[in-house]
C-alpha cells in the first residue's frame, strides 16, 4: 500500500511527503529482511539441548527484536496476528 501510495503521489507530481513515504517502504523492507535472516538462523537450529539453549534462546531474542519493530510500524488492520501488548493487556 505504502508503494501503491508512493508511485500515485509520484505521477500526480505531489512532492511534500514522498522522502517520507519511502523511508517507511525502506524501514519495513529492511526489517522483513533481517526477519527472514533471523528465522534462517532459528532454522538452521536442528536440535535445542542444554548445550545450544542459550543460543537458541539468544537467537529468538534477536528475531523477536525485529518483529517488535515491525509491529510498532505496521498498521493493526494489516497484522494478522495479535501484538505482543494486545496479548499482554487485553487478552
Amino acid at each position: 500500500e505504502l508503494a501503491q501510495t508512493l508511485k500515485t503521489a509520484q505521477e500526480a507530481g505531489i512532492v511534500a511527503g514522498l522522502s517520507a513515504l519511502k523511508s517507511s517502504i525502506d524501514a519495513i523492507g529492511a526489517l522483513l529482511d533481517e526477519m527472514q535472516t533471523r528465522i534462517a538462523d532459528l532454522s538452521e537450529m536442528t536440535t535445542v539441548d542444554v548445550d545450544n539453549c542459550q543460543e537458541f534462546i539468544q537467537k529468538t531474542r534477536d528475531l523477536r527484536q525485529v518483529v517488535d519493530k515491525l509491529e510498532i510500524i505496521v498498521d493493526d488492520r494489516r497484522w494478522p496476528l495479535p501484538k505482543y501488548r494486545e496479548m499482554l493487556f487485553i487478552y
